[in-house]
């Protein structure tokens, strides 16, 4: 079977992670502390707090922000139930925005017609950008928006660790207030589990640094006032990173540009080989992906029938092909809640997507072997 995607280790990132374990911390040395000034280096961003989960950093983005009871967070419907989860954790409504259909993203016209028609105590606090498969959302645009309707911007760029926008890198908070970043096995690189947030606000970085270890201080003064002290002055929560998971992310970062060059690669590959009529779902010319997703529109699929029959077929071929995603309003728990919606382009995009295989290890040869088995299953179904 042909992953769609899967981590690459290597002996260096084993010697790396042995080295922690013969060390004198497994957690809370300064093995994440170096890992958190690459990150901060890598992005040209001031600030970058290593957390448990991609999941954990946008949990922490909502309440770094003050995300609360009664606030409203907007966020695509295409995407890991997580980017909607966090700003219900912190007790936000949630509500989404339609797509565009040809990035995955957040439609900034959809964004900009939604804006427009919602009264203003009903206009979010917050919007959470899924920076989809790799590519950047068009987030210049998106930061033109806040700033008119006063909403603080969380980029989900989970998917996009190495990419670029506007020559820019993704994470470098230039157009957000927060950048999120998933080190899942399958990302751009991995720490095992893990995740990160990024930011330029100092209070933003120390809140949720804080909030990350309980919402303890440790600063000497006031009840810190003896060796032993610390003092919890907030609910906060054990989303730490570990010296053991940061050690691989170390050793990750190294081949970050020569992960980066393969997936590229590989999507070259693709788009010479793929039949006519299977559109990659791509950014625009302003942006460089990460290529953590190749993923495609299917023209040929037109419901969800004949794209389940598409799936069950390629994997009986041997090649493991994924839905990237869902819509989240689809989701039992989501169908309770008000937002429960049906956009256009979400609901198009679901029927006819499909993200093809596409990680380091993965050999040309497999790249034709993919888009032969593609033509043959469309003959058959």
């Amino acid at each position: 079977m042909i992953p769609y995607n899967r981590h690459h280790i290597d002996e260096d990132d084993i010697a790396a992670v042995t080295a922690v374990l013969k060390s004198d911390f497994l957690t809370q040395g300064n093995t994440v502390t170096q890992f958190e000034d690459l990150l901060a280096k890598r992005c040209k961003v001031k600030h970058a707090v290593a957390v448990s989960s991609g999941t954990a950093g946008l949990h922490l983005a909502c309440l770094a922000l003050g995300i609360k009871s009664g606030d409203c967070v907007w966020t695509s419907p295409i995407s890991f139930i997580a980017s909607a989860n966090a700003g219900l954790y912190c007790g936000a409504n949630i509500d989404f925005v339609d797509i565009d259909i040809k990035t995955g993203c957040i439609s900034v016209d959809a964004l900009t017609k939604k804006l427009a028609q919602t009264p203003e105590n009903k206009l979010p606090k917050a919007l959470v950008v899924v920076n989809y498969a790799g590519h950047s959302a068009d987030i210049s645009k998106i930061r033109k928006l806040s700033v008119e309707y006063k909403f603080f911007i969380i980029e989900d760029s989970c998917h996009a660790f190495g990419g670029e926008y506007a020559g820019e890198p993704v994470g470098c908070c230039r157009y957000s207030d927060i950048s999120v970043f998933s080190f899942h096995p399958i990302k751009s690189i991995t720490t095992a589990e893990g995740g990160a947030l990024l930011t330029n606000n100092d209070e933003i970085a120390r809140h949720a640094a804080a909030l990350r270890t309980h919402g303890i201080n440790r600063e000497a003064g006031g009840v810190n006032r003896y060796i032993w002290s610390y003092d919890q002055t907030e609910l906060g929560f054990n989303y730490r990173m570990s010296d053991v998971q940061a050690a691989i992310g170390i050793g990750q970062m190294k081949k970050l540009d020569r992960f980066i060059a393969r997936r590229t690669h590989l999507a070259s590959l693709y788009a010479a080989t793929l039949p006519a009529g299977i559109a990659h779902v791509a950014g625009d010319s302003a942006g460089k992906s990460a290529h953590h997703l190749y993923a495609v529109l299917i023209d040929a699929v037109n419901n969800i029938e004949m794209s389940n029959k598409f799936f069950s077929a390629m994997r009986e071929n041997g090649i493991f092909v994924q839905k990237n995603y869902r819509p989240i309003y689809h989701h039992s728990f989501y169908k309770n809640k008000e937002c429960y919606i049906s956009l256009g382009n979400a609901e198009d995009f679901y029927i006819k997507q499909a993200s093809l295989p596409i990680f380091y290890d993965m050999d040309d040869d497999q790249v034709g072997l993919v888009a032969d088995k593609i033509r043959q299953v469309m003959r058959e179904i």
